[in-house]
């Protein structure tokens, strides 16, 4: 067994303990006072603002990347507005086309119409003015009225006025039909609320490319 150790404490004169010491170890770094009045130490100082420099650089760097973002957002959405104004112009546009070649259709429908008709007047008139002669058997044909009628060339004249009567039915009939014809090949005309759609179709893609334009 190892004795027991005793301790030995120095006493001053008059009975009182010496004052403490601090007992510093040979190899640590002796301890610095901070200067009195609140002022920090040079390497404190040196260290926040290092600190305070990298802080400042990361904010920097954020708001760089997210001013970055914002641009590229608002690049791509003006890019899409001006892809959807031109998009719907287009379509506008050939709205626009396809109701003026409808028109130009109609209208040369209505002319052939109109050629028809009176071709047609045209025919009746004459064809009428004849009925009411007398026709040679001669060739050619030579039509004429004798100045005395008699019972012979009225019944003659009844038979062709008659004839006359079945023929013009017939051409009217014919006429019908060719009209009929030309007139379903004619496209429908428009509504009047798709003419107004397609106005405002070329009024709104222009307002989306100056909204576009603005952002």
């Amino acid at each position: 067994m190892e004795p027991p150790r005793l301790s030995s404490v120095v006493m001053l004169p008059g009975g009182s303990l010496p004052p403490p010491t601090l007992f510093i170890p040979p190899d640590s770094e002796p301890l610095r006072k901070r200067p009195r009045g609140g002022e920090e130490l040079p390497e404190t100082t040196a260290r926040n603002k290092r600190l305070f420099g990298s802080l400042l650089g990361t904010l920097r760097r954020f708001q760089k990347e997210e001013d970055g973002d914002k641009r590229q957002d608002e690049t791509a959405k003006r890019s899409t507005m001006l892809r959807r104004a031109e998009e719907k112009q287009l379509g506008a546009s050939s709205a626009a086309k396809q109701a003026d070649k409808a028109n130009r259709k109609r209208r040369q429908v209505a002319e052939e119409v109109g050629r028809l008709q009176a071709a047609h007047a045209q025919w009746l008139e004459r064809h009428t003015r004849l009925a009411a002669l007398l026709v040679t058997n001669a060739k050619p044909q030579l039509h004429w009225l004798p100045g005395r009628t008699s019972a012979a060339t009225d019944a003659i004249l009844a038979e062709r006025l008659v004839g006359a009567s079945a023929e013009e039915a017939a051409a009217l009939e014919r006429l019908n039909c060719a009209v009929a014809r030309l007139q379903e090949a004619a496209p429908p005309v428009a509504p009047a609320d798709e003419l107004t759609g397609e106005k405002n179709g070329h009024e709104e893609a222009e307002e989306m490319k100056l909204e576009a334009a603005d952002h």
